[in-house]
């Protein structure tokens, strides 16, 4: 059987400079149907993953750590995280723990323990069927048109200052490198795409639904979501496509700068809150 129950963990910031942070911790436990023994454990949180801070280490951080805490707790039952529109949240930091695997640890414990309390003492309510699943693709299309030519030369300055400032192979900037130069080709044959395909998924249960939504999506959608949802709502990001930011036309201009990533880009921002077209994955 599934019981549904949401307890909180406070352990991000708005990284765009809104008043706003996703401290939800949604829960489903999984429980044998033979002596009601917990069998798995499924968990989530809105943060980016990055308490370990700028450095070469590839590892689950601070969520992984979270996943690990509950399990040894536990006695081995699985536990498995998903990441919410965390888009626009940053991990906080401690001084007193630092970077590095010292963050990692405070904020998954924190992450970790915030699930353990809501297992022990949260209201589950439970999950019945039947089942219903549904996907759809959308066409977010962008505020500005590529097809106007001021637009078009703006992206073409850019793109070629970048394949000036990037001209080592060997580096992980000759990837940057070469997608520009795929982007000024798309430019020059005016076949540069207009719109960018987002997936939205929706698993509808008794007593709760998931929605799926793809892409890096930021919190404000989460919290809009919530407003006009009766019911237990779980919100993902990051689901069946991850190729751009998705974030409400209300964002800071610095910040939209940084999440397009392209030097010597300006934001570009799409009607339904999207990064441009150097935001994607070609």
């Amino acid at each position: 059987t599934l019981h549904y129950a949401e307890g909180e963990a406070t352990i991000a910031y708005n990284r765009a400079g809104r008043d706003q942070t996703l401290p939800r911790v949604p829960v489903v436990a999984a429980r044998s149907t033979a002596d009601g023994s917990l069998a798995a454990v499924l968990f989530g949180h809105a943060c980016h993953p990055v308490s370990r801070g700028a450095d070469a280490v590839y590892d689950s951080d601070h969520c992984g750590y979270a996943a690990e805490l509950v399990e040894f707790h536990l006695g081995g039952v699985p536990a498995l995280y998903f990441q919410g529109a965390a888009g626009d949240l940053n991990p906080i930091s401690n001084p007193t723990v630092g970077a590095g695997d010292g963050l990692v640890g405070w904020n998954g414990t924190a992450l970790g323990m915030a699930v353990l309390e809501t297992l022990d003492t949260g209201s589950f309510s439970e999950i019945t069927g039947p089942l219903r699943n549904s996907l759809e693709w959308i066409d977010l299309p962008f505020e500005v048109d590529p097809d106007d030519p001021a637009i078009r030369a703006h992206l073409r300055s850019g793109y070629q200052a970048r394949i000036a400032a990037f001209v080592d192979d060997n580096t992980a900037t000759g990837a940057a490198r070469r997608h520009a130069e795929l982007m000024l080709d798309q430019i020059d044959s005016g076949t540069l795409e207009l719109s960018v395909p987002m997936p939205i998924q929706c698993w509808r249960l008794g007593g709760l639904t998931i929605l799926g939504l793809g892409h890096e999506v930021c919190s404000s959608y989460d919290i809009k979501l919530h407003a006009r949802f009766s019911g237990s709502l779980w919100v993902m990001a990051y689901v069946n496509d991850t190729s751009i930011y998705v974030h409400p036309t209300s964002c800071s201009g610095p910040f939209r700068t940084r999440e397009v990533g392209a030097t010597g880009l300006t934001w570009l921002s799409s009607e339904a809150a999207s990064s441009p077209t150097p935001g994607r994955a070609h």
